[in-house]
């Protein structure tokens, strides 16, 4: 069996990364954290950027 194995791509693995990004609720008009883990495909809603900081290390060591 011939196997050869090419390294991934660096757009590859950058769509591995979580995705993270604010906006406004129009309900709350409150400032909202989203987070989205492509990997595990777990999205939240987070109030503040410690919780988006907490939520990364989790994913890290989950």
């Amino acid at each position: 069996m011939n196997i050869k194995w090419t390294a991934p791509s660096a757009e590859s693995l950058a769509s591995l990364q979580p995705r993270i990004w604010q906006d406004c609720d129009r309900t709350t008009q409150k400032m909202l954290w989203h987070v989205y883990d492509p990997i595990s495909g777990e999205a939240s809603s987070l109030e503040s950027q410690a919780d988006v900081e907490e939520w990364l290390a989790h994913r890290a060591y989950s």
